[in-house]
């Protein structure tokens, strides 16, 4: 379950393990910072911004229209 008010560390954890954890990053993948934030593509969409040990990942559900990025830091 998403938390949307004061959420702790675990939390944000288990949010980004719910969003990302079936697109192939690893469960031992530990998060750093998460951000709120906002992507401009033809709107600018509000979301969050997940950054950990090997990944930059950008998630956001506006109105139905789900945005997911992910960029590994590593390169592969």
């Amino acid at each position: 379950m998403i938390q949307i008010h004061n959420p702790t560390y675990k939390a944000r954890c288990e949010d980004f393990e719910a969003i990302f954890g079936a697109h192939g990053i690893p469960p031992t993948e530990q998060l750093m910072a998460d951000f709120s934030c906002a992507y401009y593509k033809s709107i600018l969409i509000q979301g969050r911004v997940y950054i950990t040990q090997h990944y930059f990942a950008f998630y956001a559900n506006w109105v139905g229209l789900y945005e997911k990025y992910m960029v590994s830091w590593d390169n592969k």
